[in-house]
């Protein structure tokens, strides 16, 4: 495992976007977020903001050589093959407080709005990495969320060290916040 690759440290363009001081926070979840360091600063941000001890963190990975990793940074991890193993794992579990995807997410819409629908609790934020070039997917997310958007300014997903540090990792983080009126 290359220590300074993917996920290696946590995005100060995310957090320059994310509230962490949600209250009552229980469940903070990471999808392919490479070695877990988004996810787990929001968890840490969480407890720091919120004095919430118990904000457990739930990671999963599609890729194998993550799973060490994560298993030293999260409190379950789980690895899975297809969207569909995800839903099964939490059957509409939704009390997740965080929610964050960092792998792409072109071409699925449908799993993203079953996220939000069925796993993120009210008043929760879904993160999702989208490339610059995607523009039907940031289109899509613009009007099927409006008003609840936040966008980071430009980054690079990858290290510098990274195998994939190319302009085609560029894009943005985007916050949607689960209002009471969408549950």
């Amino acid at each position: 495992m290359d220590p300074w690759g993917r996920g290696f440290c946590w995005n100060p363009a995310l957090f320059s976007i994310l509230n962490c001081g949600k209250i009552g926070t229980k469940k903070v979840m990471g999808i392919d977020c490479g070695m877990g360091s988004d996810p787990l600063k929001i968890q840490q941000n969480v407890k720091m903001y919120t004095k919430e001890p118990e904000a457990e963190l739930i990671c999963l990975s599609r890729k194998n050589r993550y799973i060490n990793e994560l298993i030293g940074v999260c409190d379950k991890v789980y690895k899975y093959k297809m969207w569909s193993e995800v839903f099964s794992i939490f059957e509409s579990d939704n009390s997740f407080d965080y929610i964050i995807i960092e792998d792409h997410i072109m071409g699925y819409k449908k799993m993203i709005s079953r996220v939000y629908d069925e796993l993120l609790a009210p008043n929760g934020f879904l993160v999702l990495f989208a490339l610059e070039k995607d523009k039907p997917t940031h289109e899509w997310i613009k009007k099927e969320f409006k008003n609840n958007l936040k966008y980071s300014q430009k980054t690079n997903l990858s290290s510098d060290f990274d195998e994939y540090n190319r302009p085609e990792r560029i894009g943005r983080f985007i916050v949607i916040e689960k209002g009471m009126d969408a549950c």
